[in-house]
């Protein structure tokens, strides 16, 4: 089952939004993103984890997306907004990309969602690695850089995942693309499994914000 940041999975909740859900379109009740300050602190760039890849300056992959990203409130499944809405924390720090998403039962993103798949839960992160394989496309934005999104962990609390809900949630590797507008604007693509259908348009209707 393929987990996305949703906008988005972000993203995530990463439309994709890292923002997050999985494809029982069972929206998850998490907790509210920490204060940017403490993210960053928690994030460290293990140095095994920094490769070189093409379009990277000094081995970070992305230096231009560097520092927390804030998205809006958006649907969880655009075609079904009664599934809930979600706001989404990404913080980039090195090629460590870590998401940390909350869900809401209103538009407005003000009223917590009593129920989802993850009910026991309170905050839901997800922990990648994301390097830059080359490649773009042109879009509405600019060009979008490829982006591959390489998933480390799924926490809920922190926590590690309870064995019933690990199949729901696999370290499959997530094929995107980005793009930055004015230097504080962030957009992601809907993530796909396969790098061979990347996609190649981005979600304008889910954005993130440079905190």
């Amino acid at each position: 089952m393929h987990h996305s940041i949703n906008t988005y999975r972000t993203t995530a909740i990463v439309s994709t939004v890292f923002l997050a859900a999985c494809a029982s379109k069972e929206p998850a009740r998490v907790a509210a993103p920490e204060p940017v300050q403490d993210v960053i602190a928690q994030v460290e760039v293990a140095p095994e984890q920094v490769a070189s890849p093409a379009g990277a300056i000094g081995g970070v992959a992305f230096p231009e997306l560097q520092g927390v990203w804030l998205s809006g409130c958006n649907p969880m499944f655009e075609e079904d907004p009664e599934e809930g809405f979600q706001t989404t924390t990404v913080t980039i720090v090195g090629n460590n990309f870590t998401s940390n998403s909350k869900i809401y039962a209103d538009a407005a993103c003000t009223k917590n969602l009593e129920r989802g798949f993850l009910q026991s839960g309170g905050s839901m992160q997800m922990n990648a690695v994301i390097s830059r394989p080359g490649g773009s496309v042109s879009t509405a934005i600019g060009l979008a850089p490829h982006m591959d999104i390489d998933p480390q962990s799924f926490t809920i609390d922190k926590q590690p995942l309870k064995a019933n809900l690990q199949p729901f949630m696999p370290l499959d590797v997530e094929y995107n693309i980005v793009a930055l507008e004015a230097g504080s604007v962030m957009y992601l693509g809907e993530s796909r499994d396969s790098s061979e259908v990347r996609p190649t348009e981005l979600k304008l209707s889910a954005r993130f914000v440079k905190q």
